[in-house]
């Protein structure tokens, strides 16, 4: 498990978010979190880094009670393989 710290419109790893070696971006718009990327270094691909970026997303709409468009194709994915994020997906 890794530490993913928050910026403004971005979850990252690392020690900045100007050089991350993980992050998902987004953006919040009217109760939408559009998620447009995430990028994982190969350093640390193959660790599920992804994967627990789109769920620090999901908890973050959840918490602040807003709906996400996964844009990103990993996101896209991501939501297809876990239904439990069907409460905050915009259909």
């Amino acid at each position: 498990m890794v530490t993913i710290k928050e910026a403004e419109q971005q979850f990252y790893v690392g020690d900045s978010p100007d050089d991350p070696a993980a992050q998902i971006e987004y953006e919040v718009d009217q109760g939408i979190l559009t998620i447009f990327s995430t990028d994982v270094s190969a350093s640390l691909q193959g660790q599920g880094i992804g994967q627990q970026l789109v769920a620090c997303a999901v908890d973050f709409a959840r918490k602040n009670q807003l709906k996400i468009i996964p844009v990103c194709p990993y996101a896209k994915k991501q939501f297809e393989k876990h239904p439990e994020y069907s409460d905050v997906k915009v259909i």
